[in-house]
């Protein structure tokens, strides 16, 4: 999914395993010693299944994303540290 620049896709599926890691390995836990590896298991499986459906969905749609998902006039985007360095250039002059 990072491939194909699908952060959303990817934030979706990482989300899946800390959720899923979380809830599967304190169950698990309960259980003993015997299955200590067994919830980190389970919730990467389901984050494999989950990747493969977000996978299939943006490539059911690739020309979409190729061709129209991109902006015509490119805007430069200044972030919170790009401000501050030019703000700090700006007190120089």
């Amino acid at each position: 999914l990072l491939y194909f620049e699908d952060r959303r896709g990817a934030l979706f599926v990482t989300a899946t395993f800390l959720v899923s890691n979380a809830l599967f390995t304190s169950g698990t836990l309960l259980l003993g010693e015997r299955t200590y590896g067994l919830g980190f298991f389970l919730s990467a499986f389901l984050s494999l299944i989950v990747a493969l459906i977000e996978l299939r969905i943006y490539l059911k749609n690739i020309h979409y994303h190729t061709f129209c998902g991109q902006p015509v006039i490119q805007k430069q985007q200044i972030g919170f540290f790009g401000k501050i360095i030019g703000f700090a250039y700006r007190k120089r002059d």
